[in-house]
């Protein structure tokens, strides 16, 4: 071989190493994006199970502080039931009041119920029917779950607002009933 041919054979090899270090490292890149991507979705399904997992105990709360708070302010008018004078519309305030909180700890407890339903509807998923069974009953209790999950969100927000319209009415009824 002349020198000619030897520079064109080295040019074309250095042109094939080019190619597959590029290759290399796409290739890399790729393995580096995939295994970041599982961890990133194994991060979200553990902090999805987490907040699932959490719910329950979130909702109990939520049931106690509403009962916790109604059976304060009838303890409250218990006490004040021993006095000559009661203003009747300040009671109704805290009638409504305790109104209130009691439709709190029933919403939380119907969220309870929504969250008891979409882990029923998942946990019925059975695996010896044939994949196109099971793939439409898979979505259908997919789209099922999510609106259970949302009616449950949505109560657990409501009773949240009714226990915070119930203590405003207290705290700004009780004051005055203690004055008189």
């Amino acid at each position: 071989m002349d020198n000619a041919n030897k520079q064109i054979a080295l040019e074309e090899h250095s042109a094939l190493e080019q190619v597959v270090r590029g290759g290399k490292w796409h290739h890399d890149l790729t393995r580096e994006d995939t295994q970041r991507a599982r961890y990133n979705g194994g991060l979200r399904s553990f902090v999805k199970k987490a907040a699932l997992d959490s719910v329950p105990i979130a909702l109990c709360a939520l049931i106690l502080i509403n009962c916790g708070a109604a059976l304060a302010v009838l303890a409250f008018l218990d006490g004040i039931s021993t006095r000559a004078t009661i203003d009747l519309s300040l009671i109704g305030a805290l009638a409504s009041a305790t109104l209130s909180f009691a439709l709190g700890a029933a919403l939380a407890l119907l969220a309870m119920f929504a969250c008891a339903a979409a882990e029923k509807v998942v946990s019925r998923l059975s695996t010896f029917e044939p994949p196109r069974i099971q793939e439409a009953r898979r979505l259908r209790a997919a789209k099922t779950e999510r609106v259970c999950h949302i009616c449950s969100f949505i109560s657990a927000l409501a009773s949240l607002a009714l226990f915070a319209s119930g203590m405003s009415e207290t705290s700004s009824t009780l004051p005055m009933l203690l004055h008189r």
